[in-house]
Order: structure tokens, then sequence, then C-alpha cells
């Protein structure tokens, strides 16, 4: 990070807000004083909205001037100030960037995250329940000799899903298929939960159950195979070394450590098939994201009822702005 780079922003978003005693931002919202400011533009989802400053963050694309995307992260208590853009869009998370030998120190630092993000309750979104233990968990779920698949949905209305879903084309149409590959595996038990903030209803019918009231955490630590969209919780399976299949398109995906089910006969035969984890490059990566590319910011929530999930504080306790690999 360098300590003399001025900001400029839009909006003062909380998260943004709380940067300001770190970094040096100014705020404005007039878009042309911002275009001609000679200063470094952060926004918070910047492209989501005109209010936002996305004419903002395309212009300063299209000239090549510094501009910031900053949203949370996929691990919990973190954000993300991402010179390249969003998600599937940011060059940060290529190879290049990450894909090499951990050093002793570094090693020993993501096996201790590891074990402390599978451990606790921390979470993205409010939970439900607190953990289970194994016995508790199945007792709960009441499929003991079958096979988990655990099935995290996301929001109908998020950014991935109307630019990512690929061939399964929303939420809705998901759900419909996991309908249909549950009569195509009897055996195997798909368990729904449905995102926090969602007015979508899944019922438990057969072997689809319904798993709202499960904390996410035990559904990865007791499933066999994720399948989803492109839900962050398709990155953190990877500190369980959970096979994962992917129908949509997501920044996580990599050969070895999960996999892109192509159409629904891929995704068939993805069910049927032993899954390995390269858990050495899950390691890497998730390395590269919890101490290279995130920054740690404490996040407050405030509950008042099961579709309120607001964020009402949020404290940085470092700032991390990745520039490329040094």
């Amino acid at each position: 990070m360098n300590p003399e780079e001025k900001f400029i922003a839009c909006v003062a978003t909380l998260f943004i807000k709380r940067l300001r005693p770190t970094l040096d931002i100014e705020k404005s919202k007039d878009f042309e004083y911002i275009k001609n400011s000679g200063k470094s533009f952060i926004g918070w989802n910047p492209t989501a909205s005109e209010a936002r400053g996305k004419s903002i963050w395309e212009y300063y694309k299209a000239n090549n001037l510094p501009a910031y995307f900053v949203e949370r992260g996929a691990l919990p208590d973190t954000v993300v100030i991402d010179p390249n853009g969003f998600l599937c869009d940011s060059s940060s998370y290529d190879e290049e960037n990450w894909n090499f030998p951990l050093l002793n120190g570094q090693e020993q630092d993501i096996n201790q995250y590891i074990a402390d993000l599978t451990s606790d309750e921390s979470s993205l979104e409010h939970q439900k329940s607190s953990r289970l233990n194994k016995d508790q968990f199945h007792s709960a779920v009441g499929s003991v000799n079958k096979e988990l698949i655990f099935v995290p949905m996301q929001l109908e209305t998020d950014t991935v899903i109307e630019r990512w879903s690929d061939w399964v084309k929303g939420v809705k149409q998901f759900f419909k298929i996991v309908e249909q590959l549950a009569d195509a595996f009897p055996d195997k038990v798909f368990m729904v939960k449905p995102h926090p903030l969602t007015h979508l209803k899944f019922d438990t019918q057969n072997n689809v159950i319904n798993v709202d009231s499960l904390h996410y955490k035990d559904c990865l630590a007791y499933c066999d195979k994720v399948l989803l969209i492109n839900s962050g919780l398709g990155l953190q399976a990877l500190a369980w070394g959970k096979p994962v299949i992917i129908v949509g398109k997501a920044w996580y995906n990599f050969e070895g450590m999960n996999y892109k089910a192509t159409d629904f006969n891929n995704t068939i035969d993805l069910l049927y098939a032993d899954l390995p984890v390269d858990m050495e490059k899950a390691k890497r990566f998730l390395y590269f994201l919890k101490f290279v590319l995130y920054s740690d910011c404490i996040q407050t929530k405030h509950i008042n009822s099961s579709h309120i999930n607001r964020t009402d504080d949020a404290e940085y306790t470092n700032i991390r702005i990745f520039k490329g690999r040094e």
C-alpha cells in the first residue's frame, strides 16, 4: 500500500467511511470533478449502478487510471479492495498471482486459519443454528446412510447470478434441475439451503430437504459433495476439502480444486464420479485470499427478522490493496 496515494469516492458507504482514518479519501458527488481530480477512484461495488459510480469506473479503466473495486470478501470478516474489478472480471485471481509453493510460516498460517474457519461459527450471513456435532447433524437431516449433497442457494437478484448463471439460467431454474437430479439419484440426499435474504421457497420433498435451520458450516463439514451455481460457499468448501460441482461461472474455479459442470448430463457424471481435491493448491489460493488480497474487517450485524441481515458497523484491523505479485 502506497502511503502517498490519494483517493476519491462518489459515495461514502460504511465500508468506505471506515477506510478514511487510514486512507486519504475525498468525497465528491461531482463526477466530472472526480474524473479530473488526479486521485485514485475507490467505490463500493461501483459497477452496480450509476449512483455508485459506474461511469466513473468505466472512465478510469478506459483511460488506464487507478481505480479500486471494494466489496465484501468470500471469507468471514473480510473486504476486498481490488484494482482489477469484480470477481470473474478481475485478473487478480489468476493463478500466476498465487499458485506457487508456500513458505513454512505461510503454511502454518493457512493451516491455523483453516482450523479456525472450520471449527468456529463465523459466517458471512446470520445463521439460524449453532454448530452441531456429527450425530446431531445426521439426526436433524434424518439420512444417516445416504450420500449427502449440499446445495447452497443464492439471491436470485445477485449480480453473480444475473451475469454468470451460465446454462442453468438463474436460481429458480437451478432448483428445478436439483429436483431432476434428485429423481435420478434416489440414493442421495440433496440438502438445499436458501440464502438468508431470499423470498423464494424450497420445499422438502422426497430426497430434497430444506436445511435452512442448519449452520452452513455443518452442511459443509458433513456433506459428501457440494453442488452450486457460483456461491462463495464453493470457495469456503476448499477449507473442508469437499468436492464442489459448479454449474455456473465462478471466479474460484481452477483445475484440480473443483469441477465445472457444462450441462445436465455432465452434472450427472460428476455426481457419480470420485472427485479428488488438490489441497495443496487449495491452501495456496486460500492463503492468497486471506493474507494477500483481502483486508480483515470485523463486521457487526443487525438482525431483526429472517430477511434483514444488515451490517451496522465495520472495523478494519488491517488494510491490504493488491498491486500484483511482488
